[in-house]
């Protein structure tokens, strides 16, 4: 069985179609946090007295609604001189959005696999992989940017779950059920797939 250069462990167009994938997830994940969850997070921190007193009721929506993108990604939100983690999506009462990390990211690797045309399984694990090149990137970067006056997401959390255990898990699922997929194909067709 030949593979197109496309599905070469580590091919540059690979690569490339994980990194703008992983980044792309990452802010469609965000944007649909933000839709579906702005204004049930805005009443869970105004109505907390815990939250109103550390200051997050003075903060941006769009930092709040990081934290429950954090949250659903399990990587807890810290406020400043209180141990342990606030847990924003159960406070909102918007725990549906602990599903939207990990389907996005199984389509992410599906789509990253489907784009690089893998033939096999093996390759379609090492397509979706690559999603995480990208997540991880956007993933400290916005810890660091929703953090607000000492209330952010545990950045080492937010590295190693939010941006590499998560894509690496869900994008490899994905990438490899896409190789199953096209591999049955390939047989039924008995042509190689382009």
């Amino acid at each position: 069985m030949s593979q197109s250069p496309h599905t070469e462990s580590g091919g540059t167009a690979t690569v490339v179609y994980g990194a703008i994938v992983g980044i792309t997830v990452y802010v469609v994940g965000y944007l649909v946090t933000y839709a579906t969850a702005a204004s049930a997070v805005n009443r869970a921190v105004q109505g907390n007295v815990r939250l109103t007193d550390a200051g997050a009721a003075s903060a941006p929506a769009w930092k709040a609604v990081g934290w429950v993108f954090y949250d659903a990604h399990l990587v807890g939100t810290r406020l400043p001189d209180v141990s342990g983690h606030v847990d924003f999506v159960g406070l909102s009462g918007v725990q549906f959005l602990y599903l939207v990390p990990p389907l996005f990211l199984l389509a992410a690797g599906g789509i990253v696999a489907y784009l690089a045309r893998v033939d096999d399984p093996k390759a379609g694990v090492q397509a979706g992989l690559t999603i995480a090149i990208g997540y991880l990137l956007f993933a400290i970067i916005g810890a660091i940017l929703v953090s607000f006056v000492g209330i952010q997401p545990d950045l080492l959390r937010a590295a190693v779950v939010a941006g590499i255990v998560y894509p690496v898990a869900c994008g490899a699922i994905g990438g490899g059920l896409v190789g199953v997929l096209r591999a049955d194909r390939r047989e039924i067709i008995g042509t190689p797939l382009s």
